[in-house]
């Protein structure tokens, strides 16, 4: 009885290790959304002031203007006060773990409303869409959007720490 458990366990931590993490922008379609797999997604509405929250079958909403006024600045001034030694941060090693996120689609199509600087920007990102091969550019039309999606797993972030 105690294999089978022992067992269990570590099929679900291998497949911990090898699940997909997901990170989806998309301001065309007012679509912001994490996904850990099959079993846990976050995405906020079209009016980015609500965020549904699923757990493999559980769901929850829950209001994000409740959450802005959360603390008071009084609690923050008292909480400044009592810090906490600051750690060193190892850089090698964060840097290895947001190399290891792989970019699987990213589409940008941007317009910052004075036309001079577009047009400064426009060969900047016509060098950068040639150089990585992803959908980059300026427009003069007013068009904004911004199209993300990033995948990760936790074996290839903490394979990225352990390599540093």
């Amino acid at each position: 009885m105690l294999s089978v458990l022992l067992l269990i366990m570590l099929v679900l931590l291998v497949y911990l290790l090898f699940v997909k993490l997901v990170l989806e922008v998309n301001t065309s379609e007012h679509k912001v959304a994490f996904r850990i797999g099959n079993i846990i997604s976050a995405a906020v509405d079209e009016n980015y002031d609500v965020l549904k929250l699923q757990v493999i079958w559980w769901k929850r909403k829950y209001e994000l203007a409740e959450w802005a006024n959360v603390g008071s600045k009084n609690e923050l001034r008292s909480n400044s006060r009592n810090r906490v030694q600051k750690r060193k941060v190892n850089t090698a090693a964060l840097w290895r773990v947001i190399r290891s996120f792989r970019v699987r689609k990213c589409e940008v199509d941007l317009d910052t409303g004075d036309m001079p600087l577009n047009g400064v920007l426009f060969p900047i990102f016509y060098g950068i869409r040639f150089w990585s091969g992803k959908k980059v550019g300026i427009n003069f039309s007013g068009r904004n959007i911004i199209i993300i999606k990033i995948e990760n797993t936790l074996a290839r972030m903490l394979w990225a720490y352990i390599k540093s």
